[in-house]
């Protein structure tokens, strides 16, 4: 028979049923299309990072390949107190003129200094006479600066008196000997900033005829100022070793252009407060 039940209690036996939510249950192929989602996701991730880096990197290089590269102005680069880079500017410069195989002239580097039987005597100024050939100075409108901001150079070479041979020397000796001296002024101008001149003795060279030939080269700082700011290959292109000759037309039109208006014939002078080098230009002389 038959059991009534009333609806109350139809009610309160369904309501436990339908107020538990049923368990989800997550199939296999739900699981993996899920997983391969992530997955996926995490590769598209990671290669839009690797972009990005990439972008980066390239731009790094670009911009590195782009910046300009310092240039060295000379390879050599003295070292040291104020005379011992005058003496390597000296040593390494003077060895790369030759001739027959052999050094042409040595550098004796140091301040400006007058030779003597009694032995050397500091210079105390260096007065530079007016070049009165063009009609635009006086006489005795000398140029008289202190000797202790210059730097001095003699070539010398082997036999007495500093001269290079018992023969006359060419006018291919005596252009190397001014591309030297302009060398080592532009190396002292360059690595000594205290420097404001440097005087270079060139080796003995026979008058012509009653004229005498100059015998030194003098240079401002401020008549190379431009070369200072150029690698000196700028000025000098041609590479040592150098001999007659071989310096290129450029590299020998710089060198004219430099020393030519700078050659003087040198002449000591007692004064009382010591003794002046006059230098008086070769076209006056």
């Amino acid at each position: 028979m038959a059991q009534d039940v009333s609806p109350s209690e139809s009610v309160a036996a369904e309501a436990p049923r339908s107020m538990t939510p049923p368990a989800t249950i997550e199939s296999r192929a739900d699981r993996a299309r899920r997983g391969a989602y992530r997955y996926r996701f995490a590769a598209i991730y990671f290669f839009l990072a690797a972009l990005v880096g990439g972008a980066v990197g390239a731009t790094l290089v670009l911009a590195a390949r782009d910046a300009p590269t310092p240039t060295r102005w000379s390879s050599f680069q003295p070292d040291g107190s104020s005379l011992a880079k005058v003496r390597q500017i000296a040593d390494v410069v003077s060895s790369q003129y030759r001739a027959n195989g052999k050094q042409l002239v040595f550098a004796v580097a140091g301040p400006p200094q007058l030779i003597t039987q009694d032995g050397e005597i500091g210079v105390t100024a260096i007065a530079v006479a007016p070049d009165t050939s063009r009609g635009k100075r006086e006489e005795g409108d000398y140029d008289v600066f202190d000797a202790e901001s210059s730097v001095a150079y003699r070539l010398c070479g082997s036999r007495d008196n500093c001269s290079v041979s018992l023969g006359t020397p060419s006018t291919g000796e005596y252009n190397l000997y001014r591309r030297e001296a302009l060398e080592l002024a532009l190396y002292t101008f360059r690595y000594l900033k205290d420097t404001d001149s440097v005087v270079v003795s060139l080796p003995p060279r026979p008058a012509v005829g009653d004229r005498v030939s100059a015998d030194t080269v003098l240079l401002r700082r401020s008549d190379v100022e431009s070369e200072l700011d150029s690698p000196l290959i700028t000025t000098l292109p041609t590479a040592p070793p150098l001999s007659v000759g071989s310096p290129s037309p450029d590299d020998q039109a710089n060198v004219d252009r430099l020393t030519l208006p700078h050659l003087y014939v040198s002449t000591p002078r007692a004064v009382p407060d010591g003794v002046f080098l006059v230098l008086t230009p070769s076209a006056a002389a």
